[in-house]
C-alpha cells in the first residue's frame, strides 16, 4: 500500500479532533445541535490552521442523521455517503476555477437539490476564494446573498483583505488562529505514540517552533524526522534535518558580539559556515537567539515558552544577564531587518559580517557609557550658551588652588591670567569655568587625572542607574535622576538636586536606589540627597569664578 503523508493520515475527521480552534469549533458545534444553520461561511486565517478540514467536519455534521454534540457520528448513511464521496458535496479550488464560466456552471449546480435522500443541504466549499476575478465575484453575488434553502456555501482564504466588502457582508466570518507550540507538539507526541516513533521532549519542541503555528507544515517536519531518525526522534536530529545551527555555536557568536569580541565573532561565523550552514539560516538563527536572549532577560519564567533545553536555558540566563536591555534592542535592530538586504546583496556573507561588526563595535556598558556622556556634553553646552545669552563674558584663567584663591591680590590673578599659557589638561573642577554650577558649587578638589577619574566615574554610573530604572518602568524617579548633578566618591553617591519636593521623593526611594546603586557600582555606597537651589549654586558658580579670574574679568548684564 503506497505510504499517506503524516498531515493527510491524521486529517481531523471529526471536531473533537481538531486543535487550537476552539472558539470557532463551539460556536459551529452549538449551530449543529439548535439547527442553525447559515447559508454562507467564510472561514479565515493563516495556512495550516484547518479551514477546510472543518469546512468538511461541517458539511458532514449538518447533514449527520445522530450528531454527537454537533459533531459527525461518522456511521450514519449521509456520513458514509460524504465519505465514499458525492456530488452533493463539491469542493472548488478558486485558484484554477476563477472565471466567470466558472460561477456560471456552479449557479447552474445550485438549482438542483441533493441528489441523496439521506442529504439534507448541498454543501459548496470555495477553497483560497480571494483568487476570484472581480467579474467572478460580480456573478457570484445574488446566488450568494439568496441560494436555496437546500445550499450552504463556505468560503476559505488566506488573504481575506483581498475580498470584497460585498462578499464578506454577507458571510458569516470565522478566524482561525495560529495553533500553539504547545498544542503543536502535544500533537505530534500523540502521532508518535500511535506510530510507535520513540522521540526526546526537546526535539518536540523544536518541530513544533519550526511549523509556525501551522499544523501541517508542523506535521510534515515531523514526517520528515520521523524517516530520517531510524524510530527515534533526536533533539540533534531535528537539528540536522532543519538545517538548523547547533544551539552551542548560536550562543557562541552572540555572546562575542554582545561582548564587542569582533575578532572572535567573525571566527565563529566563519567556523559554523565552514559546516555547509547557509549564510541566511545563520543570521535567522542569530536574530532569533538575540531575541529569545531579550525575553529571558525581562521574565524569569520565559522557559515556559521558549521551552530552551535545561543547558542552553542555563547558558542563555548568563548572557543574557552580563548584558544590558539597551544594548540587546540594538542587536535585535540591526539584526532583523537584514533579510531583506540579503535578498538584494551580491554577497549575503558580506551583509552578515557588517551586521556584526556594527554590533560588537559598541556593545554591553560600553552604550550605555557613551549615552551618559553625550547627555553630559549636552548639558555642558547648554549651561555655556545660556550664560553667554545671559551676556556673562567668560574667560579662560590659569590653575591657581581653590586653598589660596583668597589669599591672592587681583593684581596677581590677572596677571597670571594675561601673561600664562594656560593647559586645559591642568584645570581641575573648580578652575574650569565652563564647569556646570553644580561642578562649581560642589568642586572635587583633587588633581586633574584623578578628577577626571571620578568625573567619569560618576557619568558612567548615571547613565547605568537611568538605565535601570527605565527597564522598571519608574518614570518619575528617571526624570527626578536625570535632572540631578551626582557625584560618587570617597564611598558616598551625592544627588545634587534643585527642588526640595525631590530630595524627601529620593528618601522615600531609599532602599532601591541604595539596592540598585551596589548592583551597578559592585559595592555598598551611602547616598547623600542635597537640596542646591539654583540661585544658591549660581551665586556660588560667580564667586568660585571671581576667585580664579579676580572680580574685574566679569561683567553681568
Amino acid at each position: 500500500m503506497a505510504y499517506t503523508s503524516l498531515y493527510r493520515k491524521y486529517r481531523p475527521s471529526t471536531f473533537d479532533e481538531v486543535i487550537g480552534q476552539g472558539a470557532v469549533v463551539r460556536i459551529l458545534r452549538n449551530m449543529v445541535s439548535a439547527d442553525n444553520i447559515a447559508h454562507a461561511y467564510l472561514f479565515t486565517g493563516t495556512r495550516g490552521t484547518g479551514k477546510t478540514s472543518v469546512a468538511r467536519i461541517f458539511a458532514k455534521a449538518v447533514n449527520c442523521m445522530h450528531p454527537v454534540d454537533g459533531s459527525p457520528c461518522c456511521q450514519c448513511e449521509a456520513c458514509k455517503s460524504f465519505a465514499a464521496g458525492t456530488m452533493d458535496y463539491v469542493e472548488l479550488d478558486a485558484a484554477s476555477n476563477n472565471s466567470v464560466d466558472d460561477i456560471r456552471a456552479l449557479r447552474e449546480s445550485v438549482k438542483y437539490p441533493p441528489s441523496d435522500p439521506a442529504i439534507r443541504y448541498k454543501v459548496y466549499i470555495i477553497d483560497e476564494v480571494h483568487q476570484l476575478s472581480t467579474a467572478a465575484f460580480n456573478a457570484f453575488l445574488k446566488t450568494l446573498e439568496e441560494p436555496p434553502a437546500y445550499c450552504i456555501f463556505i468560503l476559505a482564504t488566506t488573504e481575506v483583505q483581498k475580498l470584497p466588502q460585498t462578499i464578506l457582508s454577507r458571510c458569516l466570518r470565522f478566524d482561525f488562529r495560529s495553533v500553539s507550540q504547545e498544542d503543536l507538539a502535544n500533537h505530534v507526541a500523540h502521532i508518535y505514540d500511535k506510530e510507535s516513533v520513540k522521540y526526546e521532549q526537546e526535539a518536540l519542541w523544536a518541530i513544533a517552533q519550526a511549523g509556525f503555528g501551522s499544523v501541517r507544515d508542523t506535521l510534515s517536519v515531523a514526517d520528515t524526522c520521523m524517516s530520517a531518525s531510524d524510530g527515534n526522534v533526536t533533539y540533534a536530529k531535528v537539528l540536522d534535518v532543519l538545517g538548523a545551527s547547533d544551539p552551542t555555536l548560536i550562543a557562541d557568536i552572540v555572546e562575542s558580539i554582545l561582548q564587542g569580541n569582533l575578532a572572535k565573532a567573525l571566527a565563529q561565523v566563519e567556523k559554523n559556515l565552514s559546516m555547509g550552514k547557509n549564510v541566511a539560516v545563520l543570521t535567522k538563527d542569530v536574530t532569533k537567539y538575540i531575541r529569545d536572549l531579550l525575553i529571558v532577560k525581562s521574565d524569569e519564567k520565559a522557559n515556559e515558552y521558549l521551552k530552551l533545553p535545561a543547558t542552553a536555558w542555563d547558558r542563555a540566563q548568563g548572557i543574557a544577564k552580563a548584558i544590558d536591555s539597551v544594548s540587546l534592542v540594538r542587536a535585535l535592530d540591526i539584526f532583523s531587518g537584514l533579510d531583506g538586504n540579503m535578498r538584494l546583496a551580491a554577497s549575503p556573507r558580506t551583509v552578515l559580517e557588517n551586521a556584526i561588526a556594527r554590533t560588537a563595535t559598541l556593545s554591553g556598558t560600553e552604550l550605555t557609557d557613551l549615552s551618559a556622556r553625550i547627555s553630559g556634553v549636552e548639558r555642558k553646552v547648554g549651561e555655556v550658551d545660556k550664560r553667554i545669552a545671559e551676556g556673562i563674558k567668560v574667560v579662560q584663567a590659569s590653575a591657581i588652588p581653590v586653598q589660596e584663591a583668597g589669599s591672592i591680590a587681583p593684581e596677581q590673578a590677572q596677571k597670571s591670567v594675561e601673561d600664562e599659557e594656560v593647559s586645559m589638561a591642568e584645570l581641575t573642577a573648580v578652575d574650569d569655568p565652563f564647569a556646570s554650577p553644580e561642578e562649581v558649587a560642589d568642586p572635587i578638589r583633587t588633581t586633574p587625572d584623578d578628577y577626571m577619574s571620578v568625573k567619569a566615574t560618576s557619568i558612567k554610573f548615571k547613565g547605568n542607574l537611568l538605565t535601570a530604572l527605565r527597564e522598571r518602568k519608574l518614570f518619575i524617579l528617571c526624570n527626578i535622576v536625570d535632572s540631578s548633578y551626582i557625584v560618587v566618591r570617597d564611598g558616598e553617591v551625592t544627588f545634587n538636586v534643585d527642588d526640595s519636593n525631590d530630595v524627601n521623593y529620593l528618601e522615600g526611594k531609599r532602599e532601591m536606589l541604595e539596592t540598585t546603586t551596589a548592583d551597578i557600582l559592585k559595592n555598598k555606597y551611602k547616598l547623600v540627597f542635597k537640596f542646591a537651589p539654583p540661585k544658591q549654586k549660581e551665586e556660588d558658580f560667580f564667586s568660585t569664578l571671581a576667585q580664579i579670574v579676580g572680580a574685574e574679568k566679569i561683567t553681568k548684564k
